[in-house]
């Protein structure tokens, strides 16, 4: 009876043993799949290391690598080791040998191209209660983890994966490098405009009135109002009783004009084709974007076209704002879908995209779209322009149904190319926006509800992961 005990004593310790064993042995496999290195010797020595790095004291003995062998598609491995008894001693069985095995699927030697279709808009300022952080600051550290993530700092470790960035706000910003390319169409030239003549003259005259009360006592008050979603307070002082009475009153009489000069330059910002339903697609690539010659920025930041250079996306991600000029920024989301979509199509007005594989796995085209609230604006139906709705509550309410409905439109179009749509919803309190961003993922496990900064976070992180995961196959 003692030793029916002591055998099953023993034998707990042993599957206990194989057990972790096998763990460590898939922990290996799975990195070393991950691996670049093709040297089948160095990788085996780092399956050993990776192995005998990941045991537990006083749980397995003698551990080794008995067999390892790597191909451009699995890592195979084969582990052993033993464990040492204290009751079978009994019956002068010293040892227990314990042996695993396991085959990774190696990461596909496959053409990855990403595009990062971000939310750049005014209601970015607000801040999460849990890290004090505005979204636009959370959003720059999510983006730069997921970059480093993708490109290695190390080029040998860098596989065949672009990014290209698409911060969208209003309007999108193709870059004002872009003036002159045949798919946009100025709405004007670039000038300098002086009006006046420079002969402005004021004079004062101070005459004798009726008493009138020239100052006030005013009354503190605060006022508040919403911009892209975003409840403001400002002070709004409202004037009381009288605290000061004038019997004259100063009058400026001016003559001439003065002279002024006013800048009209392209800064990148472009709108919504008008043609039928060419906004909600990239179809007919020879079809020009309206483009928009302004007296200052009002679009996001410029587009970053695919590219593998770590460098120029990080300082891109690194410069995204909520306000890149004196104006609020408010949101516009199918134009950017629409440009994330122009970015990995090989046609224009970007051309660094490979062509479509039906099956989307090389080149495997991934947009992750991200917003932190709902569409505010509409497009102008004569010039494609992006402006606030109009009209009584009724209209505004329809005008926005119709950007929704364009926004999913244009999600059903990069789907049907066969692009991987992960959607990020960002502190989002609308349902209407959530369902939005529903609709536009490839599916539920590619749409992420993320209601703090830690969330979002986690997000960017596990669409990484996903991108570039191997896989245990045994």
């Amino acid at each position: 009876m003692i030793l029916a005990v002591g055998f099953a004593i023993d034998g707990s310790r042993y599957y206990k043993a194989r057990s972790h064993l096998q763990d460590a042995i898939d922990t290996a496999a799975l990195a070393v799949a991950a691996s670049t290195e093709q040297d089948d010797t160095k990788l085996r020595s780092q399956a050993e290391s990776f192995v005998l790095a990941n045991l537990l004291p006083n749980t397995i003995e003698g551990v080794e690598v008995a067999s390892f062998s790597a191909n451009a598609e699995d890592i195979v491995i084969d582990g052993s080791g033993f464990v040492e008894t204290t009751f079978m001693r009994l019956a002068n069985i010293e040892r227990v040998n314990v042996a695993a095995s396991t085959t990774t699927k190696r990461a596909p030697d496959q053409i990855v191209e990403v595009a990062l279709v971000l939310d750049n808009t005014y209601s970015m300022i607000e801040k999460d209660p849990n890290t004090g952080e505005t979204r636009i600051q959370t959003l720059r550290k999510a983006a730069k983890s997921l970059v480093e993530t993708l490109l290695p700092d190390d080029p040998s470790k860098q596989g065949t994966t672009s990014i290209a960035l698409v911060p969208y706000a209003d309007h999108v910003n193709v870059g004002a490098d872009k003036r002159t390319a045949s798919w946009l169409q100025l709405n004007g030239e670039e000038r300098s405009v002086t009006t006046g003549e420079g002969n402005r003259q004021c004079t004062k005259t101070t005459n004798i009135v009726a008493p009138y009360c020239s100052k006030y006592n005013t009354e503190p008050k605060t006022c508040t109002r919403v911009r892209d979603g975003v409840t403001e307070s400002y002070s709004c002082p409202v004037n009381t009783t009288c605290a000061q009475y004038s019997t004259t009153k100063t009058e400026t009489t001016c003559t001439g004009t003065d002279r002024v000069t006013t800048n009209y330059k392209f800064y990148g910002c472009v709108g919504t084709r008008v043609t039928g339903t060419l906004r909600q697609s990239d179809a007919s690539p020879t079809a020009r974007y309206p483009a928009y010659v302004e007296t200052r920025q009002n679009c996001a930041q410029p587009i970053i076209p695919l590219t593998t250079d770590r460098k120029s996306l990080l300082d891109a991600v690194a410069g995204m704002t909520h306000q890149p000029s004196s104006y609020t920024a408010l949101t516009h989301i199918p134009s950017g879908i629409v440009w994330g979509l122009n970015v990995l199509s090989p046609p224009l007005p970007f051309e660094e995209g490979e062509a479509y594989d039906p099956q989307n796995r090389s080149p495997r085209k991934v947009m992750i779209v991200m917003t932190d609230g709902d569409n505010t604006l509409v497009s102008r139906t004569n010039d494609g322009k992006h402006l606030e709705p109009s009209g009584n509550a009724s209209q505004i309410e329809n005008q926005i149904n119709g950007v929704n409905e364009d926004t999913t439109a244009v999600c059903s179009s990069a789907k049907a190319k066969g692009i991987e749509i992960y959607s990020i919803a960002f502190m989002v309190k609308k349902e209407v926006a959530k369902s939005l961003l529903r609709k536009c993922a490839t599916d539920g496990a590619h749409y992420y509800d993320a209601t703090d900064a830690a969330k979002l976070t986690a997000a960017f992180s596990g669409i990484a992961r996903s991108i570039s995961q191997v896989r245990i196959a045994r």
